[in-house]
């Protein structure tokens, strides 16, 4: 089990004591929020080393803005003079769910090419190819579960 003290530095290990005491004290209310929820699902998914569980919680923190958000944002693609490009943030899609009422990407007018074809950058460089996320990512979704499933107890 990840104490919850390890679990709050992770997710604030990249911000300055003193410059962001509100995000640090946003994101640690976060933690306080999903600490059961998280250790519920490294247990289910047998990550029990020190090593996955960092590599779990640091994969966490990148996709979801270390907690706050539970949904991974996307990024314009488009094609200029024949070759395929990224551009800046769909804003739609960092909005949180509490303001959509569901998670970016569930209502058919929401669905892009970021989330189930591959992702350049600004240059026209491959990022990565991607599965079809348009039942949300793995990590979230299996967040979203264990987090319902430990409310409910």
């Amino acid at each position: 089990m990840a104490g919850l003290g390890k679990i709050k530095k992770i997710m604030t290990s990249e911000l300055n004591t003193s410059r962001n005491a509100a995000t640090i004290q946003y994101r640690e209310i976060a933690v306080d929020e999903y600490y059961v929820a998280l250790n519920l699902v490294m247990r289910k998914y047998n990550i029990l080393t020190p090593n996955r569980q960092s590599h779990f919680l640091g994969q966490g923190a990148v996709e979801s803005s270390s907690l706050p958000a539970m949904q991974e944002v996307s990024q314009t693609q488009s094609v200029v003079n024949g070759r395929q490009v990224g551009g800046g943030i769909v804003t739609k899609s960092a909005e949180r769910e509490s303001v959509l009422g569901h998670w970016y990407g569930w209502q058919p007018d929401e669905i892009d090419n970021y989330f189930s074809g591959s992702k350049y950058n600004r240059n026209g460089g491959l990022i990565a190819a991607s599965y079809s996320w348009s039942n949300g990512t793995a990590e979230i979704l299996m967040l979203r579960s264990s987090v319902d499933a430990a409310l409910k107890c």
